[in-house]
């Protein structure tokens, strides 16, 4: 931002919890799920197999390994990690499973993490890990800005 000239402010949105904006190639992989292939991938017809492919071949290309109990496998995130990283975003617990992740780890893995502490702030939650959510939001922005000003 400058002074006596326009502003220009770039909007940083970090509230995913129940809505997102898709990216232009996820909506266009997305769209014949919604209008073609919509069987249930649970199902054992054609249609529910068909798409069950889908589901494993994308859950291939975007999701980190977790074990029986749904814990992540931070081995595998470290090995996910490269140069051209920018942030990892992860849960602080699951409200589905009652998981809690070690979001101060994950955080040191990977350098820049945006954990949703949204379903893991209440009496039971531990005051150091909840500062250690809040610490790193700073850190957070300051990079997606960086990025988003040098593409």
């Amino acid at each position: 931002m400058t002074v006596g000239e326009e502003t220009m402010t770039r909007l940083i949105y970090l509230d995913n919890n129940a809505t997102t904006a898709l990216h232009p190639e996820v909506l266009e992989k997305m769209l014949p799920f919604f209008h073609e292939q919509f069987g249930n991938p649970s199902s054992i017809h054609w249609a529910g197999r068909r798409v069950k492919v889908a589901v494993e071949e994308a859950r291939e290309q975007v999701a980190f390994e977790v074990d029986s109990e749904g814990m992540l496998d931070l081995n595998a995130l470290e090995a996910a990690v490269g140069d051209s990283t920018i942030l990892i975003s992860a849960m602080s617990a699951n409200n589905e499973t009652g998981t809690i992740f070690p979001v101060r780890e994950i955080g040191t893995t990977s350098g820049t993490t945006m954990a949703d502490i949204s379903f893991s702030l209440g009496p039971g939650n531990n005051e150091e890990d909840v500062a250690c959510l809040l610490e790193i939001l700073p850190g957070i922005v300051k990079r997606l800005r960086d990025t988003s000003a040098s593409s």
